[in-house]
């Protein structure tokens, strides 16, 4: 049994961070991969866009309704502070025309390295190759067993990530690992995905964007919320930044509108009838004058 003040379950970023800003004594940090990291080297295709320039109330406005739930975090430790933490260690940045902020050298691989020298620095210990079997919590402390050992420590920080990446470990392993402490789950549905329709018929624009197009979502023919942002056709339905962003808000039969002719129904209604109207008289015209 190897006894430590703080556990990281997962050696991502948020659990690389977590543990270099621990104020324990002992700390070691059990990742399940064979290399912390993994899926930090293929983020942003291995560019590793880390974080986004402005002002961080700025931030707020892109978490929907959870926004309130983030922004002590988001307060406690800004954009501003994380460009610094990493500047300070020597890593030049770059911000693209869009506000994305990236190292210079366009490597995922630097923020990594830093990470990872900064846990060498406070005598971290990663033990990878570790996966977690069973988290349990007694009266004084948590016991964890491993694959490879067993593990006891008084604080126990969950950083496993979500279920959306498999093969890069992100497989929802911290969701039971929570629930057997006794955590309530909120069941996790995708977010930032493109959109499969069924009978989905204009598979035939695959590969054709649209800017700035105004979405509506409904369900039980209720609108429910809006948005706007551009958008792909796919061979299966719909994606592009603009579907992207507005992708959690979706469930399974809910319905999609889009206006790409980007006019107020009514109106562009309006004016075709006149339009036809006028075409017509004007084909009526053409046609007296022939007789």
């Amino acid at each position: 049994m190897q006894i430590f003040d703080t556990l990281i379950i997962g050696g991502g970023p948020a659990g690389l961070f977590a543990a270099i800003h621990c104020q324990s004594l002992k700390i070691a940090v059990l990742e399940k991969n064979a290399e912390p990291g993994k899926k930090l080297l293929i983020s942003g295709s291995g560019q590793c866009n880390f974080t986004h320039e402005g002002d961080i109330s700025d931030f707020l406005s892109h978490y929907g309704s959870n926004f309130r739930f983030l922004k002590p975090a988001l307060r406690k430790f800004t954009n501003i502070q994380l460009m610094n933490f990493f500047t300070q260690r020597g890593l030049e940045i770059i911000t693209d025309k869009n506000g994305k902020v990236f190292p210079a050298s366009l490597r995922s691989s630097d923020i990594l390295k830093i990470l990872t020298g900064e846990c060498v620095k406070h005598n971290i210990s990663i033990f990878s190759h570790d996966a977690v079997l069973t988290v349990e919590k007694t009266a004084d402390e948590f016991l964890i067993k491993t694959t490879a050992d067993k593990y006891s420590c008084k604080n126990l920080i969950i950083a496993t990530g979500g279920m959306s990446y498999p093969s890069t470990g992100s497989t929802g392993d911290g969701y039971h690992f929570a629930k057997r402490l006794g955590h309530s789950i909120i069941p996790p549905k995708p977010a930032l995905a493109p959109v499969f329709i069924r009978h989905f018929t204009m598979a035939g624009l695959a590969g054709v964007s649209l800017h700035d197009v105004p979405i509506f979502l409904f369900r039980a023919n209720k609108k429910i919320a809006e948005h706007c942002g551009d958008i792909g056709f796919t061979h299966k339905g719909l994606s592009g930044p603009g579907i992207l962003d507005f992708s959690r808000n979706i469930q399974s039969g809910d319905v999609i509108k889009l206006n790409i002719i980007k006019q107020n129904t009514e109106n562009f209604r309006e004016t075709f009838i006149k339009t036809a109207e006028k075409g017509r008289k004007n084909d009526d015209t053409n046609a007296d004058e022939k007789l």
